[in-house]
């Protein structure tokens, strides 16, 4: 028996998604103007396009192989996985009730904006300019990247590429500092132009979600303006849509080609825009897989995203991917180059069932005590401007099972405004940051 295409096996773990999205959606509406913007709400809207979106395009469109392997035969865990994962992503949510802590204001804190928005936004041209010999002008427009830049080499060439994630922080932080003083235009609206150029012709699409939702939600954060569900919803297929668009015309570090395009439709756009939300059938695979044909890695993730930063020049020893890439081989044989799983699927590969659950907790708790913080400091700039890296940033840790490059790209594309959070609070006056102790007194006898 199907329901609308699904196996029952399939249909029962998708509508068990849906029915908690539709159930989280309608007890948080009435949570304030801003609560779109919590973790709960992102983890839905990125839930709702690799696990409903993409299976039911799947089933309805009949293509269900990927890299000459039928992935059909995963659905049902890949969704069975999705829907125990978001249950316990609430869980762990609804379980941290503990207050943020507050942040005092600092002075001139549109100065201290400005500042440091304009030095991380500098650091990440240079040290970029850097890493591309001089030739990042190559890169500014993607429909005239027509070369390669050749690109720095030795121990820290990665470091150095990672750099241009820097401006995500830099350049959210001169938004900020716009929308607030109605100053500074020119030094947000050229480093946003340039990044977006840059982006778009390296051709690593995440930078762009990245770096678009923050300035987006930076802005209804600090303005205080409610974003209806209706305008949301048109935001998130639009930007699906110039995802496929990308996808489509797209040559790694070398922009669009949009002669490729002149016979497609919006609709083969949009369909191209999901064909990313297909890595759960990779998800599923490994759930079902592991252990029957595959053993778990155990800790490998772990330990290898404590070897990822070292350079291979030092460690030549060091396969920080070996353990993904051994079991993609498994999945795809000679095929399996490029295949990605969701973090649900890594967790799984490591501990099983155990530590699924475990890690969707933690995504959870931890983004509740993200929410909390923002809520006690929701009127910080500063906070506001970590806030909004960091709730856009779990499109990354959700879509890439891959736990040394999460935690790499975070520190190059979230933790400088984190530094300049912990900058900012140093110039807080001591007087404000030290509690005042009141003596006591000997009672009377």
């Amino acid at each position: 028996m199907r329901i609308f295409g699904f196996t029952q096996q399939e249909a029962f773990p998708f509508l068990g998604i849906v029915l908690v999205m539709a159930f989280l959606f309608l007890i948080r509406r009435s949570g304030g103007r801003l609560w779109i913007w919590s973790p709960l709400s992102v983890l839905c809207v990125i839930y709702f396009y690799y696990l409903v979106l993409g299976p039911a395009q799947a089933v309805i469109s009949g293509d269900t192989t990927e890299r000459l392997v039928n992935m059909r035969p995963f659905y049902s865990s890949a969704l069975l996985g999705g829907f125990i994962s978001l249950v316990f992503i609430c869980l762990g949510y609804v379980s941290n009730r503990k207050r943020g802590k507050k942040m005092q204001q600092v002075p001139n804190q549109d100065k201290w904006l400005s500042y440091y928005g304009k030095w991380i936004t500098m650091l990440g041209f240079i040290l970029f300019t850097i890493s591309t010999k001089g030739n990042i002008t190559q890169l500014i427009n993607p429909l005239d990247a027509q070369s390669v830049p050749e690109r720095a080499g030795g121990s820290f060439a990665n470091y150095l590429n990672l750099s241009v994630n820097f401006l995500i922080t830099g350049i959210t932080l001169l938004f900020i500092h716009f929308v607030r003083t109605k100053k500074g235009l020119l030094w947000f609206a050229i480093p946003f132009v340039l990044a977006l150029g840059i982006y778009t012709s390296i051709g690593f699409r995440y930078r762009l979600i990245l770096l678009l939702g923050s300035v987006v939600a930076s802005y209804y954060l600090t303005k205080r303006i409610r974003l209806s569900a209706l305008v949301a919803t048109a935001g998130v297929f639009l930007l699906i849509t110039l995802m496929g668009i990308i996808n489509l015309t797209r040559t790694y570090n070398r922009g669009l080609n949009l002669e490729s395009i002149e016979q497609e439709d919006s609709r083969s756009f949009f369909e191209s825009g999901l064909r990313e939300s297909l890595i759960f059938q990779c998800t599923g695979a490994a759930i079902e897989l592991v252990p029957e044909t595959y053993e778990h890695v155990g800790f490998q993730p772990i330990i290898s995203t404590l070897l990822f930063p070292i350079p291979r020049a030092i460690y030549p020893e060091k396969e920080s991917a070996r353990y993904l890439f051994d079991f993609l081989d498994h999945v795809f044989g000679p095929y399996g180059q490029g295949a990605a799983m969701m973090s649900f699927g890594e967790y799984y590969l490591a501990f099983g069932w155990p530590g699924l659950i475990i890690g969707s907790f933690l995504i959870g708790w931890f983004s509740r005590r993200l929410w909390n913080w923002f809520l006690a400091n929701q009127r910080n700039p500063f906070v506001i401007a970590a806030y909004a890296c960091t709730v856009m940033y779990l499109y990354v840790v959700i879509s890439r099972g891959y736990l040394p490059q999460v935690t790499m790209l975070f520190f190059f594309s979230v933790f400088p405004v984190y530094a300049v959070v912990y900058l900012v609070k140093k110039k807080i006056p001591r007087r404000k940051r030290v509690r005042r102790i009141i003596p006591q007194v000997e009672p009377a006898h």
